[in-house]
């Protein structure tokens, strides 16, 4: 294991499974960054289906619930490809 700054920080999974990265256990952070990456809208609604069957597949708490927040936003991301791009992002992170 490579304890360096910035490496992955994983830990052996019982009974055979694969190792998970400690750093995101649901690959939330891939598979919604597919979301924004998508082409179009159908390509995003894909996008966000594998974030779902991933989230449920890591059978972790925290992954079920963060797929819970993000399908009870799921018409606002989808919004990204219907606005052409548009977000208060960055009015948003002003305002904390």
């Amino acid at each position: 294991m490579n304890d360096q700054v910035g490496s992955p920080r994983q830990h052996a999974p019982p009974f055979g499974r694969a190792l998970i990265d400690v750093r995101d256990p649901c690959g939330s952070d891939k598979q919604l960054r597919a979301v924004y990456r998508a082409d179009d809208l159908d390509a995003a609604r894909v996008a966000l289906g594998e974030f779902y069957d991933a989230a449920a597949a890591a059978g972790i708490p925290e992954c079920d619930r963060l797929a819970r927040t993000i399908r009870r936003w799921e018409a606002a991301v989808l919004a990204y490809y219907t606005t052409d791009g548009l977000s208060n992002a960055k009015t948003e992170r002003s305002t904390r």
